[in-house]
């Protein structure tokens, strides 16, 4: 059986939200988006960190992934020296071995000890890494492999290319149109084994190999609902505005009816932070986690993960108590 672990240390850049208790407040205080001119006779919505530079040459730029670590790691948090490291980047590498290489290489002159320990990972999967590193979290802090785990990630949509072939498919949020708000950001989490904590019950991936996205979520809810024992208490799900990413689990959705009843949440984090891609899905562990620590939340809750490219993801998670219960309630 899986050890509970719980949060160390935690440190966030969410657009203009640049510290955990900002980034925690975004449900009830999320800052205007901010207009930005696509081109000539387009401007859209989003919220970019406005110490970054909007990249127009046409590809993710390794400077602006470097200045994102910058961010967390000059204010708040201080980088971690040779621990164990599972930095999840966004799809966007997956055959792009040169922007991988790149970006390892500036890592290694810039942050040298975040590469260092023997079971550092990488997960180069977008949102849906952040579960397979949460597992992966979880069974090396179970089985005594380390002290502490660090998970890192990071993602920015700050790229012209990307947002006009969203915009031409008419995805993101403008002053007339409902859709996605580009955003960016990097979430770091220092985790560590605990009496009382999150368990991670069960994660599972899936990728739409095809293009077959319904298959890929058919597949994991089918699984979902034959390991979770009770009824859900929540679901956290990436919808970020973009209908395209809604339809992709309403199509799935009723796989999991059986353990769904009338006080399930469904909860949505992405209106509230903007799309912030291969970050949002450590950003809505972090979610649930303060949610289980604060009594918000309790009893099974389901996090849904779907990348932008390839990727599904689903996690299971629950909170257990002094006494080595789970709760019902929260703590």
């Amino acid at each position: 059986m899986a050890s509970p672990i719980t949060i160390l240390q935690s440190g966030l850049v969410i657009g203009r939200a640049k510290n955990s208790i900002d980034g925690m407040m975004l449900d009830m205080t999320s800052p205007e988006p901010q207009a930005l001119s696509l081109s000539e006779n387009q401007e859209i919505l989003v919220n970019f960190i406005s110490s970054l530079t909007f990249n127009t040459s046409g590809q993710l730029s390794i400077e602006q992934f470097m200045a994102l670590f910058d961010c967390l790691f000059s204010e708040q948090l201080q980088c971690p020296e040779d621990e164990c490291v599972l930095l999840v980047l966004p799809e966007l590498f997956n055959g792009q071995d040169h922007l991988l290489h790149a970006l390892f290489a500036q890592i290694a002159v810039v942050y040298p000890h975040l590469l260092t320990h023997s079971l550092s990972r990488i997960f180069p999967y977008g949102s849906s890494g952040n579960l397979m590193a949460l597992a992966e979290a979880s069974r090396l802090l179970s089985v005594d492999a380390v002290e502490q785990v660090w998970i890192i990630a990071m993602d920015s949509l700050a790229e012209k290319q990307l947002l006009l072939q969203l915009a031409q498919q008419q995805r993101l949020l403008t002053a007339q149109h409902m859709g996605l708000c580009p955003s960016e950001g990097i979430v770091g989490l220092c985790l560590g084994k605990s009496e009382v904590g999150v368990v991670v019950n069960f994660s599972v991936m899936d990728a739409d190999v095809e293009g077959t996205p319904k298959q890929a979520l058919t597949s994991l809810f089918t699984q979902v609902s034959a390991e979770s024992s009770d009824s859900l208490q929540a679901i956290y799900f990436p919808d970020n505005g973009d209908e395209t990413l809604t339809q992709q689990w309403l199509d799935a959705y009723p796989l999991l009816s059986a353990k769904i009843g009338q006080h399930t949440q469904l909860l949505f984090p992405a209106y509230h932070t903007g799309e912030i891609g291969a970050a949002g899905g450590l950003y809505r562990f972090l979610h649930i986690f303060e949610g289980f620590k604060n009594g918000l939340l309790s009893g099974n809750i389901l996090q849904c993960e779907i990348s932008a490219k390839a990727f599904r993801a689903a996690g299971l998670f629950s909170w257990r108590t002094w006494n080595g219960s789970l709760s019902q309630q929260g703590s």
